[in-house]
């Protein structure tokens, strides 16, 4: 008697390892689609946070003046300059970064005009606003002036050192800035 084909038995146990092997596949699959999505939150999370690093410290190293003013609840304050750094293209903006009680969002004011809050109603049609941070829980500024004697002579040069410190969930910075 000779044999041309599968017994049924032969058929259902290749069909049964056909399913384990793409049941481990599929794991294999989902496992790996979900460490790929981890991998792109974590590096967006990191490029948003280097983007607001490098916006607060360029601006405040371009800044011709910094006025920094603590709110009474110690979780926030408020930080005006006058800089160079535009991101809506306007020569020597005034800028405010501030955060918003509500939904608590690091905002990010520019201005042709200096910015006082709460803002002139007749200015807010020249007011960009920009939303840089969703649930910031602090933002504290601390400025301190410094002499420091210089080398050549007895001039003494007036130094500014700027120590923000910005947290949110699952991150905090501090920035560090001493300028001239």
């Amino acid at each position: 008697m000779s044999r041309r084909g599968f017994t049924l038995i032969e058929l259902m146990v290749s069909i049964a390892l056909s399913v384990i092997v793409l049941f481990f596949l599929y794991r294999a699959l989902d496992i790996q689609r979900t460490s790929n999505e981890t991998a792109l939150r974590s590096s967006d999370a990191l490029r948003k946070r280097t983007a607001l690093y490098e916006l607060l410290y360029t601006d405040l190293m371009q800044a011709k003046w910094v006025k920094t003013e603590p709110l009474p609840n110690r979780n926030y304050s408020l930080l005006f300059m006058q800089t160079t750094n535009s991101l809506h293209q306007i020569p020597q903006p005034y800028v405010v970064y501030f955060v918003h009680e509500k939904n608590r969002t690091l905002v990010r004011l520019e201005s042709a005009y200096e910015l006082t809050l709460p803002i002139d109603s007749e200015l807010v049609k020249y007011v960009f606003s920009d939303r840089l941070l969703e649930g910031v829980q602090k933002f504290v500024v601390l400025e301190q002036s410094l002499k420091q004697n210089q080398k050549s002579g007895l001039a003494k040069k007036r130094t500014h050192e700027y120590l923000l410190f910005l947290k949110w969930p699952r991150d905090s910075m501090l920035i560090d800035i001493q300028k001239e």
